[in-house]
């Protein structure tokens, strides 16, 4: 089964199609948004195949819920690049120049999906604050199975970082561990060799009892071997730890 289906609004022309297969009712779902100039929003869905005689089974709506939320699932999100002041009216911000551009992608079920989300921006900038134009990429990751997001933001551009570029030589990158919502944790990474990465991370909320008392860590991640590194961490309590690392790389 399909069914097409379009739209005209302020400029923008919205388009659906739907696919439901027929033997093993698994289903797409295409949502385009395009404007003169092409493609503002890309959506694809696609649902691994409903058991039915299942679902017959399950009886109540509740049941059937459930069966839903445990169903896999993919969902990708495309926002090609676009300067914002080519945007259609309806949807351009005011006071922001540049560029951005994004993607967005969510596999397995409603109860514990894997995230992945990209915003790069192109010479962005806002009119109400002086700011040097930035050139930036956001990354962020969510694990449902253990919970756990993953904050990460590269901006050779940023005065901030751009300085500590400048000043230390060394390529500097930044991220924020939520993987314990109590106690988020700001890292900033600067690669000081080829081979070698120092760390700093730090606890903002008071450590649970039972745990190191550090709030500030430091750690020294020596790449040795192309697969092996070894990590050794200091805390501003006097915490001190060493990981060996193996990682595969693609």
């Amino acid at each position: 089964m399909t069914g097409p289906a379009t739209w005209t609004l302020n400029g923008m022309d919205l388009g659906a199609d739907l696919l439901i297969d027929g033997e093993d009712s698994s289903g797409e779902l295409a949502f385009r948004v395009v404007d003169k100039l092409g493609g503002l929003v890309a959506l694809d869905v696609k649902t691994a195949p409903l058991p039915f005689g299942e679902v017959l089974g399950r009886g109540t709506g509740e049941n059937l819920a459930h069966l839903l939320e445990e169903l896999p699932v993919s969902i990708l999100v495309d926002v090609p690049r676009r300067e914002i002041g080519k945007l259609p009216l309806l949807i351009r911000p005011d006071g922001v120049t540049g560029g951005i551009e994004a993607t967005l992608e969510m596999r397995g079920n409603a109860l514990d999906p894997t995230v992945q989300l990209s915003v790069q921006s192109h010479a962005l900038a806002l009119s109400a604050v002086p700011h040097t134009p930035i050139d930036g990429v956001v990354t962020a990751a969510y694990d449902g199975s253990v919970g756990k997001v993953q904050i990460d933001l590269h901006s050779p551009t940023d005065p901030l970082l751009k300085g500590l570029d400048q000043v230390t030589g060394m390529n500097v990158t930044t991220k924020i561990d939520t993987s314990d919502s109590a106690n988020p944790r700001p890292e900033v990474e600067m690669q000081v060799a080829k081979d070698i990465s120092l760390e700093l991370a730090f606890v903002l909320g008071t450590p649970p009892p039972g745990t190191n008392p550090d709030t500030s860590y430091a750690t020294i991640n020596w790449r040795f071997v192309r697969n092996w590194s070894l990590e050794t961490t200091f805390g501003d309590y006097g915490s001190t730890f060493a990981d060996m690392v193996w990682k595969y790389r693609y």
